[in-house]
Parts: C-alpha cells; sequence; structure tokens
C-alpha cells in the first residue's frame, strides 16, 4: 500500500503501470484481506484513503482511452470484494470519455480538409458500448 501512495504522490496523471500495478495490489489483498483487517483494524481505512488519491488521479486523467474505462470496472469490482465503500469510478469516468469522444468527433467534423470517417466512426462506435451508452442516456443534458 505504502508502493501505491508513494506513487501517487512522485507523479502527475495516471500511468498504465499505475492503473496495472493498483489491480495486482488489490488481487493480491484478496485472499489475505480478512487476517490483515483483524491484524490492523485501520486498514480499511488508510486504504480507502490511498484508493481515494488514485481516483482523484483518474478523474483528471485524459479519458479517451477505452484502458481506463476497463481498469474503472475491474477497480470498482475489488473494491466491492474487499468490502471497501463503493467509489463508482467507472460512472464517475464514463461521462468524461463520452465527452472526450465527442470532442474529437466535433474537431474531425469542423476539419475543412483531411476529415477522416474513420476516427468519428470510430468515437461513434465507442459510445454504443457499456457504460459509455449508459453515461450518454443517463446524462442531465441529453435527457432534459
Amino acid at each position: 500500500m505504502e508502493a501505491l501512495r508513494s506513487e501517487l504522490t512522485k507523479s502527475s496523471g495516471l500511468a498504465q503501470r499505475t492503473m496495472v500495478f493498483t489491480l495486482q495490489l488489490l488481487e493480491g489483498l484478496l485472499p489475505v484481506w480478512e487476517a490483515a483487517k483483524e491484524g490492523d483494524p485501520d486498514l480499511p481505512q488508510q486504504l480507502d484513503e490511498t484508493l481515494q488519491l488514485l481516483e482523484t488521479r483518474a478523474q483528471n486523467a485524459k479519458p479517451e482511452k477505452a484502458a481506463l474505462l476497463r481498469f474503472a470496472h475491474k477497480y470498482d469490482e475489488l473494491r466491492g470484494q474487499l468490502g471497501l465503500p463503493d467509489s463508482g469510478l467507472e460512472q464517475k469516468l464514463a461521462p468524461l470519455v463520452v465527452d472526450s469522444h465527442l470532442k474529437r468527433v466535433e474537431a474531425e467534423s469542423s476539419k475543412t480538409e483531411g476529415f477522416n470517417v474513420v476516427v468519428v466512426q470510430k468515437c461513434l462506435a465507442a459510445l454504443l458500448n457499456s457504460p459509455l451508452k449508459e453515461a450518454v442516456v443517463g446524462s442531465q443534458e441529453l435527457s432534459d
């Protein structure tokens, strides 16, 4: 846990290696978590505080990558398995990723030369996948 906290305090953004390391850490905790909590009752709160740093990084990361949502999905699952409070990271990130895709479509569509229809198609196709589809449909702006 200290290694993750150290990683989160020394760099900005959310690197792929940090996402992988976090998932490995959480998966590694699963078999020993109950015994660890008995030995140190403050451990869940300490882990939750460290993970909140990670969530802040994730929400400020460049959201166009599908890897970020895959990470958030697995992360949310592991938090639940560890009995930590639900952070809903995947649902928090989905609207940011949708916004990123729509901005890419808008930027590509506004080009007077070199319009690439494949970029637009890929962005729009991504919006049909969960949880992005739910983020679009459930968006306050779009449902008004």
